[in-house]
């Protein structure tokens, strides 16, 4: 086992250290693999490499799935701008000696997108009609506990998108491991996701938006109290900074917030707040995301543990 962690790890690194990052917007298709998962991580910034846990590791860390001790069943919904859907569902299974799997899926929608061209001047003009556009992917992950606090994962996607009559289809794979320390306090995650072949859509081939992420977090008073730091390198975004705070009431309220920056200016950058209440392993979570010129992104999610 301790080879083959090796070996995990190598492989991470060597993504860091060799893979070519392109800091250019719109140089990436699927992007919206890259839009987050539940509320209350993206209520705390996008911490979530070191610290989702449930169906969120699936997303972030699939490593943190080992860390599973129940099944869990969850939905999230996000509105974004322009009429913009996007629905991350999930559920996790522990298969027991510290393994779980997941099943998920990403559906990003919208419709009604006005149809335009390009004149001799360069300037952009509506023409008659309008088209949708539609992207899906759906995930296997597994993720399970290597001894001495290390947990190492991965994730299988299938992908398909759907623009206006053009179609495309491919496969995507997520790295990651995690560290966890003896009494649980802190933790410290490294996740490289979306890697795999080009998509070609029509009859243009684009990267798929690779992501290598590194993550820390900390409980304090008692737990009740999280406070956790991330940085994604993101191929056409550039690189991402963020931090999250969660404060715990008795178990069952919770307020989080968090803030990003990011070296690219047109990627997310600003403040986030949300809430949620767990009342019998049942969850309700809220998160509102500013996107300064573009608005606010407004999140929920309900979930359920089997307990």
């Amino acid at each position: 086992m301790k080879s083959l962690v090796r070996k995990y790890i190598s492989v991470l690194v060597c993504y860091f250290l060799f893979t070519p990052l392109v800091y250019a917007a719109g140089t990436t298709g699927a992007n919206f693999l890259t839009l987050g998962g539940g509320a209350r991580i993206e209520a705390m910034g996008g911490t979530g490499t070191a610290l989702a846990i449930g169906v969120d590791a699936a997303y972030w860390n699939a490593a943190s799935l080992g860390r599973s001790t129940t099944s869990q069943l969850s939905f999230s919904h996000a509105a974004w701008f322009a009429d913009i859907n996007y629905e991350h569902l999930g559920y996790v299974q522990p298969l027991g000696k510290g393994m779980s799997v997941a099943l998920s899926s990403l559906i990003l929608y919208t419709s009604g997108i006005a149809r335009t061209f390009e004149d001799p001047y360069g300037i952009y003009k509506e023409t008659d009609g309008s088209f949708s556009y539609n992207a899906m992917a759906l995930c296997g992950s597994i993720g399970k506990h290597a001894g001495k606090g290390l947990y190492v994962g991965g994730s299988t996607k299938f992908i398909y998108e759907n623009n206006a009559e053009e179609t495309s289809a491919g496969a995507a794979f997520d790295l990651g491991t995690l560290y966890v320390s003896p009494d649980a306090g802190w933790s410290a995650g490294i996740a490289a996701r979306n890697l795999g072949p080009n998509l070609k859509l029509g009859e243009t081939a684009e990267p798929l938006p690779l992501q290598l992420a590194l993550g820390c977090a900390a409980a304090l008073l008692d737990s009740s109290f999280v406070a956790s730091a991330g940085a994604t390198f993101s191929k056409g975004a550039g690189a991402r900074f963020a931090l999250g705070v969660e404060r715990g009431f008795g178990g069952v309220l919770f307020l989080r917030g968090g803030f990003t920056t990011s070296t690219e200016k047109t990627a997310n950058r600003g403040f986030a707040a949300g809430a949620g209440i767990s009342i019998r392993g049942f969850s309700i979570d809220y998160s509102a995301t500013d996107l300064q010129e573009l608005g606010l992104v407004h999140r929920f999610t309900v979930g359920k543990s089997s307990r």
